[in-house]
């Protein structure tokens, strides 16, 4: 009995100054900066007091020392390894802010990073490593054999946050990623479309249809290829990704004709007018008399309500190409009865009929106009008969004149032919400002020229020179 309670008081005394001895240690956590030398400093206040103990208690029984040894090597175990975690967590605190620096520089969160993959797991394993060999040093082989303590814990913990961040630097270059992607094909479908608009003697569908394939495959293979080298993807993974550009790509499609659609009337306006009022060449027509203008009316009509008809309704697959608004008979488009099947719909029914009501008083009106110039035309190259009748009689005399004297005839075929030149081209309109202003600085000149002559010569007074 006397051994053992010696044995207890030895043991309590060397744990009591074991622990006055780890204040120091413990005193350095308190700023969260780990604790410099700890593993020498552990072992060495461990075998100071293991030593002191064995010292005050060799007299007693073997095996009731070894027993309470035993005791004092399990307390001072517990109480050292509460220190070796905040040791642990201040590393882990460490290390955890040294991969957010590294990735912050690393990684750009408003650009794409090249090999993003191979860029964060190699930062990750750099940190893991370290992090590890520094709980390593935390212990020695003496205190390895003493309290046999867990280090993978603690790396599982820092892997676990790491990965974390990892997960969310991730989804961030993913979203980039996926931005980029979307507004190239955005940009590609609104420049496809824009060509597709701009020629009325194209098949619409049929090649919007195979140039949004064509822009589909680069996509998908852009962006699997990308999916897989950059960021190590699953198929799975790659095949959900490759769902949402598919959706990118016809909510693309279906957006940019819904922003042409509902300027219709406008786009409806230029093609007729491009096909109504210009030839071939571009070149303004002039409404002459005997030009075909129903025949020119019917035919521009016909391209415009055409292109209504082609950005009303969707029709990626062939089979769509059934659905319409319109029954074209002669040239003429009529609505139909039926309707569309809503999910085809880029306009709806009402929308259409508005925009070819709209659409045709601007035709209407622009018919009219050209109708007007032909009509003003052949009023100004027509010439009543009783007026030619009457300048062949009263200009006989000066017609004469002009045949026998050869200047005065050169002077009126020059002149006369200008006149007419001018008159067929249409080009009195650009000439008249400048006869305007011509005869007005003429008559000017004569006036002042006039005026100095009424006045006569002024006599001027000489200069008097003054000192």
């Amino acid at each position: 009995m006397l051994a053992i309670f010696r044995c207890e008081e030895i043991l309590s005394a060397a744990f009591h100054e074991f622990t006055e001895a780890l204040e120091d240690m413990k005193s350095s956590l308190n700023g969260k900066d780990p604790i410099v030398k700890f593993a020498e400093r552990s072992e060495s206040v461990v075998s100071k007091y293991l030593a002191q103990y064995d010292e005050q208690s060799k007299r007693y029984s073997k095996e009731i020392v070894a027993k309470k040894r035993n005791d004092l090597i399990e307390k001072m175990g517990d109480s050292l390894f509460k220190l070796f975690q905040k040791q642990a967590k201040a590393y882990l605190d460490l290390y955890h802010n040294k991969f957010d620096t590294s990735i912050k520089a690393k990684i750009n969160d408003k650009e794409l990073t090249p090999n993003f993959n191979n860029e964060v797991n190699s930062l990750k394993a750099t940190i893991l490593r370290d992090f590890n060999t520094k709980l390593k040093e935390c212990s020695t082989p003496t205190l390895e054999q003493l309290f046999k303590w867990d280090h993978e814990s603690f790396v599982q913990q820092l892997t676990q946050i790491i990965e974390l961040r990892i997960t969310q630097e991730r989804e961030n270059q993913l979203s980039l990623l996926f931005n980029k992607e979307q507004k190239s094909i955005e940009r590609d479908i609104a420049s496809t479309l824009f060509s597709l608009l701009d020629k009325s003697d194209q098949k619409f569908w049929p090649v919007l249809r195979t140039k949004y394939q064509s822009i589909s495959n680069s996509s998908r293979t852009k962006f699997e290829s990308v999916l897989r080298d950059d960021f190590d993807m699953t198929n799975e993974e790659i095949q959900s990704y490759q769902q949402r550009i598919s959706d990118v790509l016809d909510n693309s499609l279906r957006s940019t004709l819904r922003s042409k659609a509902t300027t219709a009337v406008r786009l409806m306006d230029e093609r007729f007018e491009k096909t109504f009022s210009y030839d071939e060449n571009g070149v303004p027509i002039r409404w002459s008399p005997g030009t075909p203008i129903v025949d020119k009316y019917v035919h521009a009509k016909f391209e415009a309500e055409k292109l209504l008809d082609e950005i009303s309704v969707i029709r990626l697959q062939e089979s769509d190409d059934e659905f319409s608004f319109f029954n074209f008979q002669d040239k003429n488009a009529e609505i139909k009865s039926e309707r569309v099947p809503e999910h085809l719909e880029i306009l709806s029914l009402e929308e259409v009929s508005d925009s070819l009501n709209t659409f045709r008083t601007h035709a209407k009106a622009l018919l009219e106009k050209a109708q007007k110039e032909m009509e003003n035309i052949s009023t100004r190259t027509s010439i009543p008969w009783y007026i030619i009748l009457l300048i062949l009689f009263l200009g006989f005399d000066e017609f004469i004149a002009v045949l026998k004297n050869p200047f005065l005839l050169i002077f009126v075929v020059f002149f006369g032919g200008a006149f007419y030149i001018a008159y067929m081209l249409g080009l009195f309109p650009i000439l008249k400002p400048i006869f305007d202003s011509a005869f007005g600085t003429g008559f000017a000149l004569a006036k002042n020229w006039a005026a100095q002559k009424v006045a006569g010569p002024q006599t001027q007074t000489p200069k008097t020179k003054t000192e």
